[in-house]
């Protein structure tokens, strides 16, 4: 006899009811169930397969650079405020990185120009991720992301159009224009895709930065999928929007003087306020 139960918004709970030995097997993975189905019924024992997550945690990289290290948590705490789903969130900054990767390249804006690109490598090649640009506010739940990865989508992008208003940002690096601007800054992964497993640690290490942040591991742009633009506006480049899901200081984050009054520079401080200072206990808390 087969019963089914729910526990607490979590996978239904299997309970095979026979005679014989009891066998407990607890999975993370659903496609398991039909695997304890036929054990359950060859043992003629007793099944259960409970205490899943009904919706897997969600693996989000996050870029770091030590020079800016307060833009990360500011980012990090926008992430976890708006999430509707439990969180994974990996910081990637070169000094964690050391025993797999060593930065050769000497040119990039910051500290994660290149590591952006480990990120498969990172998740062993398997199951889905999301990387964006430690220079970021989110203002919207970052699960709705892994939906804009279709069938057959080795990744997916904003794919900017446009140029730089500003020949100069942050630290006083060159801001030139090239193709496919700004579409890295925020990625959706497939991981286990056949094009991704080629981005092992030496990979991304003696490839250049035209080849890796236009994709050209690929082979063709229909192996790259598109997120809507509010999901990486880029503050200072493009038009006022305040219902955008993602605010992207590309030019400079408000934390230095030179850019604290910048386009949308309003939701930062806000979430750094919340980030240092204490709510005050209310009755809705």
């Amino acid at each position: 006899m087969i019963n089914w139960e729910v526990y607490d918004g979590c996978y239904p709970v299997l309970s095979l009811n026979g005679t014989g030995c009891d066998l407990l097997v607890r999975s993370i993975d659903p496609s398991l169930f039909q695997f304890v189905y036929q054990v359950g019924n060859r043992l003629a024992g007793s099944v259960l397969l409970g205490h899943v997550p009904a919706r897997k945690m969600i693996r989000v990289f996050v870029g770091y650079d030590p020079r800016e290290a307060v833009v990360f948590h500011v980012c990090v705490q926008s992430l976890v405020k708006y999430s509707s789903r439990p969180l994974a969130i990996t910081p990637l900054a070169l000094n964690n990185l050391a025993e797999i990767y060593q930065e050769d390249h000497v040119d990039g804006t910051n500290a994660f120009t290149y590591s952006r690109f480990l990120v498969p490598f990172l998740c062993g090649f398997e199951g889905q991720a999301i990387y964006i640009d430690g220079d970021m506010v989110v203002r919207g739940d970052i699960s709705e992301l892994v939906g804009y990865l279709s069938p057959g989508k080795d990744i997916a992008v904003v794919k900017h159009e446009y140029e730089t208003v500003a020949c100069r940002k942050y630290f006083g690096t060159d801001n030139r224009n090239y193709p496919r601007k700004n579409w890295s800054s925020v990625i959706v992964w497939d991981c286990s895709s056949a094009f991704n497993s080629r981005l092992t640690p030496e990979f991304v290490r003696t490839h250049d930065g035209a080849y890796l942040h236009q994709f050209k591991w690929l082979l063709s742009n229909d192996r790259i999928g598109e997120l809507p633009q509010d999901w990486n506006w880029l503050a200072g480049e493009y038009l006022n929007n305040d219902s955008a899901k993602l605010y992207h200081y590309t030019l400079g984050s408000p934390c230095f003087p030179e850019y604290a009054s910048c386009q949308h520079a309003d939701a930062w401080w806000r979430d750094f306020n919340e980030m240092i200072v204490p709510i005050e206990a209310t009755d809705d808390i």
